[in-house]
């Protein structure tokens, strides 16, 4: 996952928030 807000798995639920939000 990526900590640059926009993560790798979840970037169709939330592609302006970090996978660790």
């Amino acid at each position: 996952m990526s900590r640059t807000g926009i993560p790798s798995n979840t970037l169709s639920a939330s592609p302006t928030r970090p996978s660790f939000a």
